[in-house]
């Protein structure tokens, strides 16, 4: 009965854990083919892109839109958009990327046997931004495109709402099955491991060694392959704002010019020092030759989820099975959802990962052990390199200063203790303080009353849900507790932890206050870069409870109501994230692409102005990307090609591509490219026809002895489309060499694209983004499935139980010695 009995009452948590875990991340997995689709039939003298924005009467976003290529033709051709699902009230038509002519004779909504379940009325476009209308018929909507155009668009207002509605298997497939699996091994989990405590008549207790590393190994594996996914979906190898100003004119060319590096990464950039974020970067732009955002997202990604997996073995040399785990869990899941998603594909965002790691390591280190010890030197060290991380740096020494003090007014540390951590507490806050750099542009966002400053504090203190105020009691309302608790005299506590707790709590408080002052004047919420220190108020929660436990009976169920709690919060943070803000960014990152890449090929400063730009300074930014070191090291998305005699601009039929150039090579032909220097890396060839098929290739051979050095093919035929190939640099002088031999095959690739091997694994890296979640989520439920008999041998064994074990390091323990 006691199996039945634990099982029901498990059965809520573990519904719940399920369900937001699939929310959390049902927005970003690839849905399958839609049913229905906008079918167009439309004639057009210049190749591009058509595009089709779904909208709900609010605006439009890049999520809820379909696009498809255009050739240049003089017949009409027939372009179907996949229909995106939903209840939508208008229509919005980009005909064209840019300037050009275009006639649309037919528009309707299609099954996927071509039935035709609407038809749309042209007579009801509107043009809203640069077209013109030459002619509009019953049956034809002639359009002209001005000169300097760069996103005509149409309007089209729906009456009655046009109703997409999603394909049930899509439903079940991405949603019912998952939350299924989950449920059930949350509840097995929760189940085995009351069964296996009621069997020993103990708490059991987190084995040792090999098990604890293991654990934290799929934490940290987790955290980074969920943050590998969303750099891969949505991410860009281009720097982005800041890095063109920290990063391009104050660090590298100085560097490239005149060898300066020292001081320049110390010097302050607005109101903070970035010395560790600065320094990876440069490292990686030494270390893989090119100046690549995606690669410094891939190393940042690591950061988090080594935070994740140190919390979580901190937390195990601490706690029962069950709070040890769910910390660990909770830390996993708040570390790798994309709630601060600016963190994630910013590849200048790592400063706040080495804040919140220094900052732990100081506090833990100078509250945990002795004065002097390896260890504490140790937290001394990360407690310098905190205060030049992040203008709150040096934030970490007030919590601990205040601790200390409570600690010696009460007689729980030495007078030599608390003098030596008041004499560095005192040095790093004169250190902060002289370090400290004004930014006299930003006066306009600091907060202008106690309102607004309370407004924005209370907005970052409920984190993940700013929107939801009273959130932040529900987040609060434990660590409120747990400083009642500790220094009300509770004699069963862990005071080391306790203090680790509080500590880590106020540095939060302190953060949030220091947002609130400096951001507090800005109407909106908090910029979601801040969500990363933010998150960690939940966790110091979570904690909170697990301390508690010793002194309080109802803290298990408290404890899973509020992780279930967050569970939810997170999943509603991580949905509107993935299906508007991220791919809106990701629009953007692409845009950014374009521009820099055409300014690049061009050097048409007129048109570059005018266009968005990864900058606020259009001469600055070309003053970078003018500049040849900056030049040479430039990401694959919009670096210069190598030139290689025999290529050519697009033509038919192969489709439009307007910034390399091309060579197409149809049946019976064979064509073969002059000898091509040897470099290092990777090549990335863009390819589309034929290429791979029997009697059609495209392959790499040494000039002077002809062999073969490599076939070039993408990992799935282009058809009529683009897909990029990659292949390794030639290491001798070699040429491109491409055969068309079967009737009526061509094929088109272009000139080859220099990517280095760091550029080129940290891509493929990302790629793995979901395996190496979806093995690591699998390793630890191995091991949680595991733990319960490893543990029931150990306390059989003579290990203490969980009571005994919190008298001797509760009570009995003195603070600040080794615990």
């Amino acid at each position: 009965m006691g199996m039945w009995s634990s099982t029901i009452r498990n059965l809520i948590p573990a519904a719940l854990f399920g369900v937001a875990m699939v929310l959390a991340f049902l927005p970003g997995a690839k849905l399958q083919p839609q049913r229905f689709a906008i079918e167009l039939e439309i004639v057009s003298d210049v190749a591009g892109n058509v595009q089709v924005y779904f909208g709900e009467g609010a605006g439009f976003n890049e999520a809820f839109s379909t696009r498809a290529p255009i050739p240049t033709a003089n017949e009409v051709v027939r372009v179907r958009l996949p229909a995106v699902p939903g209840r939508w009230s208008e229509l919005r038509l980009d005909p064209l990327e840019g300037p050009g002519r275009v006639a649309i004779s037919a528009a309707r909504v299609v099954s996927r046997s071509s039935e035709v379940l609407r038809t749309l009325a042209l007579e009801d476009l509107v043009p809203i931004r640069h077209v013109v209308v030459i002619e509009k018929r019953e049956r034809l909507l002639d359009l002209s495109i001005p000169e300097g155009s760069d996103d005509p668009q149409l309007l089209l207002k729906l009456d009655p709402p046009l109703e997409i509605p999603p394909p049930w298997r899509q439903f079940a497939t991405s949603f019912c099955l998952p939350a299924i699996v989950l449920f059930v091994l949350v509840l097995g989990i929760l189940t085995l491991f009351e069964h296996t405590a009621r069997i020993s008549g103990r708490v059991p207790i987190v084995p040792g060694g090999a098990f604890r590393f293991g654990m934290a190994a799929a934490i940290l594996l987790i955290i980074w392959g969920a943050r590998l996914a969303v750099i891969d979906r949505f991410g860009s190898d281009l720097p982005y704002w800041d890095q063109w100003e920290k990063e391009g004119l104050q660090t590298f060319l100085p560097w490239f010019e005149r060898g300066e590096l020292w001081r320049n990464l110390f010097s302050p950039h607005n109101e903070h020092r970035m010395a560790p974020t600065v320094a990876l970067n440069f490292a990686l732009l030494e270390l893989g030759g090119q100046w690549d955002a995606r690669v410094q997202c891939v190393v940042n990604a690591l950061l988090p989820a080594a935070i994740g997996a140190a919390m979580f073995l901190l937390a195990s040399r601490r706690l029962a099975t069950g709070w040890a785990f769910g910390f660990g869990g909770l830390a996993a899941l708040l570390n790798a959802s994309p709630h601060a998603w600016d963190n994630i594909i910013g590849g200048f965002q790592s400063q706040f990962h080495f804040l919140i790691g220094f900052s732990f390591v100081a506090m833990a280190g100078v509250l945990g052990w002795r004065a002097f010890s390896w260890r504490w030197w140790l937290a001394i060290v990360a407690g310098a390199l905190s205060v030049v991380s992040m203008g709150s740096g040096f934030f970490w020494v007030i919590p601990v200063a205040a601790i200390v003090m409570l600690r010696f007014a009460r007689r729980e540390s030495s007078r030599r203790d608390a003098a030596i951590t008041f004499v560095v507490a005192g040095a790093f806050l004169v250190a902060g303080w002289l370090l400290r750099e004004p930014a006299a542009f930003h006066e306009p966002l600091h907060a202008r009353s106690a309102a607004e400053f309370l407004r924005y504090a209370v907005s970052c203190l409920a984190w993940p849900l700013p929107k939801f105020p009273a959130f932040a009691i529900l987040v609060w309302a434990p660590w409120a507790s747990l400083l009642v608790i500790r220094f009300g005299g509770a004699s069963r506590l862990d005071r080391t932890l306790a203090d680790v707790i509080l500590a880590a709590g106020s540095w939060v408080l302190l953060q949030a206050m220091a947002v609130a002052y400096a951001r507090g004047g800005l109407a909106g919420l908090p910029a979601v870069r801040y969500g990363d220190v933010f998150i960690l108020g939940p966790l110091t929660g979570f904690g909170a409870l697990a301390a508690i436990a010793s002194c309080w009976r109802g803290a298990r169920v408290a404890g899973w109501l509020f992780a279930s709690s967050l569970a939810a919060a997170t999943a509603m943070a991580v949905t509107s994230a993935l299906t508007k803000a991220i791919p809106m960014r990701s629009a953007e990152l692409a845009q950014f692409e374009n521009s820099v890449r055409d300014f690049v090929r061009t050097d048409d400063f007129a048109t570059f102005e005018k266009r968005p730009l990864p900058f606020p300074s259009a001469h600055h930014l070309a003053l970078l990307l003018r500049h040849p070191a900056i030049k040479s090291v430039l990401p694959a998305s919009v670096r210069p090609p190598i030139r290689i005699p025999g290529f050519e601009e697009a033509r038919p039929p192969e489709p439009a591509f307007d910034h390399r150039r091309t060579r197409f090579v149809a049946a019976p032909a064979h064509w073969e490219s002059p000898p091509v220097p040897p470099s290092d890396g990777w090549w990335k060839i863009e390819t589309s026809g034929a290429i791979g098929q029997p009697g059609v290739s495209l392959e790499l051979e040494g000039s002077a002895d002809r062999r073969m050095l490599a076939s070039i093919a993408p990992s799935k035929p282009p058809g009529e489309s683009w897909r990029a190939a990659y292949v390794h640099a030639p290491s001798r002088p070699a040429v491109l060499v491409a055969r068309a031999d079967a009737p009526g095959k061509w094929l088109a690739f272009s000139e080859p694209i220099e990517l280095t091997s760091l550029s080129y694994w940290a891509w493929r890296t990302a790629k793995q983004g979901v395996l190496i979640l979806c093995l690591a989520i699998a390793a630890a439920m191995a091991l949680l499935m595991l733990e319960p008999i490893v543990a029931g041998r150990k306390n059989h064994t003579g290990v203490l139980p969980m009571s005994d074990r919190e008298q001797t390091t509760g009570a009995a323990q003195v603070p600040g010695q080794t615990p």
